[in-house]
């Protein structure tokens, strides 16, 4: 897959995205994409299964599969390993050569007779909560020349993909969301009309000060601008009411040590 095809797949499955769709059937167009783009063997879509029979589990499961030979994905190869790494421990997990790694014995026996050469698996997160892994083994070295930000793309938009809930939910969050921008866009605006009159700037240099000040209280931008507004409302009269058009006080770095 050319860089142009690989960016039209990306665009392909975003737009899925903003539609209805079928869970299995992203997941699979997932597992597709993978291995076309990264001119892989094999490419596995593997989730996390919570529980068990009620108790927290260990266990990935492959819900998705592409593989050149068109032979089932092997669950070993990809539930095991580097895919079970990446499922659970939320980051990119790599065997440039698997015959020379140390790592999974039994994985490594298992790649090793399918003449597997190299893997990566992709952590699927969502919301700080790690759900998978798209796991991809070619049967020649990785090397330099696979898009490798491709297969996390790929990861990220199966975490959206299972995250987003159903079509009515998403028009109801949606609006919610257009809601609190514009609610979020108001306050800013006013807020940067404070700061303008009482630092005697223009809008672009007090939008700069708004976003200066947020940071150093430690909140969003949006937050702060709806304090500054609120404090501006209380007492009209002050525009420092609140401390809102103050940094917070620092204390004084040591002049010297002693012992």
């Amino acid at each position: 897959m050319t860089a142009e095809q690989s960016r039209m797949a990306l665009a392909d499955l975003a737009s899925t995205l903003t539609g209805d769709f079928d869970l299995p059937v992203v997941m699979q167009t997932v597992a597709r994409y993978a291995r076309e783009g990264l001119t892989a063997y094999s490419a596995a879509v593997v989730l996390v299964d919570p529980y068990v029979l009620g108790a927290p589990s260990r266990a990935a499961h492959i819900v998705a599969e592409s593989v050149a030979d068109r032979r089932e994905a092997d669950q070993m190869l990809n539930a095991t390993g580097p895919g079970l790494e990446s499922a659970l421990g939320g980051a990119t997990t790599m065997m440039a050569e698997i015959a020379e790694d140390t790592r999974w014995p039994a994985y490594r026996e298992r790649a090793a007779l399918l003449g597997m050469r190299s893997v990566r698996a992709y952590p699927i997160n969502a919301l700080s909560v790690v759900l998978g892994s798209v796991v991809i083994h070619t049967s020649d070295p990785w090397g330099v020349g696979r898009p490798n930000g491709l297969g996390q793309l790929l990861a990220d938009l199966t975490a959206l993909a299972l995250t987003v809930g159903t079509a009515r939910e998403r028009r109801d969050n949606a609006s919610t969301a257009v809601g609190r921008v514009l609610e979020g866009s108001a306050s800013m605006a006013i807020a940067i009309g404070i700061i303008a009159a009482a630092r005697d700037i223009d809008a672009d240099a007090a939008r700069e000060e708004l976003t200066r000040l947020a940071r150093a209280h430690d909140v969003t931008t949006t937050e702060h601008a709806t304090a500054i507004v609120a404090g501006h409302d209380s007492a009209p009269g002050d525009p420092t009411a609140g401390g809102m058009l103050i940094p917070p006080a620092v204390p004084d770095p040591p002049r010297y040590f002693t012992s």
